[in-house]
């Protein structure tokens, strides 16, 4: 299992890649991807908005392959307006994803994003039996 309790809150930011200090969904990802697996995703040039993130998304479809079945790690795409938005389902119908109407990263519950959903993948180079879960710290009493 992979802690990314640390992450939540983190600040949105677009082309963010600095973990607890501003991140934007790819960024998350990347971040998510090298805990859970040890894997670096390729990144790009630094993007200036949300189209050209969501361009890139759509170009890079070929590194992904698409699976059937919501399981932790799988990735999601989903539409935020006419963006593409990539988020990590985590099980339990959570998922962690960050963006400018969230302001950080967040957990949420995929039961309310279901619409929103325009495919289900894992990164071509990933073992297909790989499944982590964030582990989610429960508060400590007083």
């Amino acid at each position: 299992m992979v802690n990314c309790d640390d992450l939540i809150g983190t600040r949105f930011e677009y082309g963010g890649r600095t973990p607890g200090v501003a991140l934007d969904c790819y960024g998350l990802l990347m971040e998510l991807y090298r805990r859970a697996y040890g894997i670096s995703l390729p990144d790009y040039s630094s993007p200036t908005s949300a189209a050209e993130i969501s361009a890139l998304m759509r170009g890079q479809l070929h590194l992904w392959r698409p699976v059937e079945d919501v399981e932790p790690g799988v990735v999601l795409f989903m539409r935020l307006g006419r963006f593409t938005h990539v988020a990590m389902y985590l099980g339990d119908d959570e998922f962690i994803h960050t963006s400018e109407v969230t302001g950080g990263v967040c957990r949420e519950r995929l039961s309310n994003w279901i619409n929103r959903i325009e495919g289900l993948y894992r990164y071509a180079a990933q073992n297909p039996t790989d499944h982590p879960v964030c582990d989610h710290q429960e508060p400590s009493g007083p």
